[in-house]
């Protein structure tokens, strides 16, 4: 009997030690193998543009980070807002041998949710010093117009790191979540040598006047014209404190602008008669085009004792903008009006209206150009008359490419004024511009500090582009408009955007005309300082209050 209730006992505990065939069982990821390590690490984001509370207060609000932050595995989209660029800096753990890194992005062209042309991958021991870990571009065409979703990977080959650094531009929006760093603590490293970052980020300089893309252009005058009478018409009087530098007395003593850039008012250009009306405008005789070829007819001589023996300027005449707001353009060679909105036609075809007043416009503009045969007249580009990229326009980017290949068939290049932060600005060079030169918006924004000025040199000088000039009407009435004037020049001087550098300057509707025709010698000095610059000899290096 005992022994019967021993096997018993024995039989029993047996029972109770053996586990089920249908018990749950999480296998643990091996630790020789790679695995998503940055579960728990911490992240931090930050931008090379200067801080903007509004920008950052309309991400937050707008696309605000996901329940569990860039490194979760939350649905939700984190959000960055313009402001050129973000750089993501992960911080592990500890020391970990790294395979690779991945990150998800989202796109809905029309909405500016852009994928990020391409993202920089570099990894660290100590946050100091990086390593290239891998730049991977997009592969889905920057004129594609729809939504979907990308994920960028890039492999390590088992480096040591307890860093790695994302970097990628951001144009409009773009939208982010997933970001995940794969490896192991006890993988064993390689001995793969990685190209050491620059400690500074990466630029390209300022647009040089000498590079192919600049076609000789390096000091150019925004000319408008087609409206408003007298201030929108340009005559040889105009014209010649504008082509020669003149002295109080009128004496010729140097060269002014090289390039002049033919720009209309834009309230005037939504038909077809209106963009006709400019056109024709450009080469009435005696004015515009007809007046600055007889301007600098009129001072060979005076050029030629300064060594210039065949005076010619260049010329960048604009495309006029085809709006997708415009619905009833007029006719060309249907008996509808063109609309250039796709609302009742479709993307497709508002495209295909765009296209054809624009392919109508361009080739009408040359061949009245070439029919004129002005003999001091160098035509190097054309202008794409829009501050920014408007991504909801029907197939914009491409429409932009186009204007490109247009230009470039007939040998000219494609020039591009954006705003400051505009849309489209960090694409530049993959949607066709050749010349793109920057406006800092620092003149007529009052709120702004000089620090705009600054700012904008410096991603001149970083992203291979010119600056502009500012002025408004104020300068000739007000001394802290002037100097606000002089301090654009100072901010260039200051980030070596002066010499060397192309330049355009807007100056409203003539003011730097009635600059040069003062007898105020403050008014005067505007135009006196605007040569210094314009010939390298503007060396003032403190800011005027």
């Amino acid at each position: 009997m005992k022994t019967l209730r021993h096997f018993l006992a024995v039989f029993m505990l047996c029972i109770v030690m053996v586990p089920t065939a249908h018990a749950d069982v999480i296998p643990l990821p091996p630790m020789n193998q790679a695995f998503n390590v940055a579960k728990d690490a911490t992240y931090s984001v930050s931008s090379t543009d200067t801080t903007d509370t509004y920008f950052q207060q309309v991400q937050t609000k707008t696309y605000p980070e996901p329940p569990g932050g860039l490194l979760g595995t939350s649905p939700t989209w984190n959000g960055f807002l313009r402001q050129l660029n973000r750089t993501v800096v992960v911080k592990l753990a500890q020391p970990t041998v790294l395979t690779g890194a991945s990150i998800q992005f989202m796109e809905q062209t029309s909405r500016g949710i852009l994928f990020p042309t391409h993202v920089q991958f570099s990894v660290s021991m100590n946050g100091n010093r990086w390593y290239d870990a891998g730049n991977v571009t997009s592969h889905v065409p920057p004129y594609y117009s729809g939504s979907l979703e990308q994920t960028f990977r890039t492999t390590i080959h088992r480096v040591n790191a307890q860093y790695i650094r994302l970097q990628f531009p951001v144009d409009v929006w773009v939208l982010a979540r997933n970001l995940k760093v794969f490896g192991s603590p006890l993988l064993s490293p390689s001995y793969t040598q990685l190209t050491a970052m620059p400690s500074k980020p990466f630029g390209v300089g300022t647009l040089s006047p000498g590079a192919p893309a600049s076609a000789g252009v390096k000091n150019a005058l925004l000319v408008y014209s087609g409206a408003y009478g007298a201030e929108g018409t340009w005559t040889q009087k105009q014209f010649s404190p504008m082509v020669a530098y003149l002295s109080g007395a009128g004496q010729v003593s140097g060269s002014m602008f090289d390039t002049f850039l033919f720009l209309p008012y834009g309230s005037s250009l939504t038909t077809i008669g209106g963009w006709q009306h400019y056109m024709h405008g450009l080469f009435t005789p005696n004015e515009q085009l007809s007046a600055l070829n007889a301007t600098i007819a009129s001072y060979q001589s005076s050029f030629a004792n300064l060594g210039i023996h065949e005076p010619t300027v260049n010329v960048i005449l604009t495309i006029p903008y085809p709006n997708s707001s415009i619905t009833n353009f007029g006719k060309l060679w249907s008996n509808q009006s063109l609309s250039f909105s796709s609302k009742g036609q479709g993307t497709y075809a508002a495209y295909e209206n765009r296209l054809r007043a624009m392919e109508w416009y361009v080739s009408n503009l040359l061949a009245k150009w070439k029919a004129a045969n002005y003999t001091h007249l160098h035509l190097v580009g054309l202008y794409w008359d829009a501050e920014s990229v408007s991504y909801s326009a029907p197939s914009e980017v491409k429409l932009i490419e186009h204007a490109s290949d247009l230009a470039h068939k007939n040998n000219l290049k494609l020039f591009w004024i954006p705003t400051y932060n505009a849309a489209g600005l960090v694409s530049w060079s993959t949607y066709g511009f050749d010349d793109v030169i920057l406006q800092s918006n620092y003149f007529e924004t009052r709120s702004l500090s000089v620090q705009r000025m600054e700012t904008a040199s410096q991603e001149a000088f970083q992203y291979g582009l010119g600056v502009e000039l500012e002025m408004g009407p104020s300068v000739l009435t007000e001394q802290a408009a002037r100097d606000r004037y002089y301090n654009e020049m100072t901010a260039a001087y200051n980030n070596s955007a002066e010499k060397n550098t192309v330049h355009a300057v807007y100056a409203g509707s003539q003011l730097l005309v009635r600059a040069a025709l003062s007898t105020d010698p403050n008014v005067r000095s505007i135009y006196v300082n605007t040569y210094d610059f314009l010939i390298g000899q503007f060396t003032n290096s403190s800011y005027l209050p």
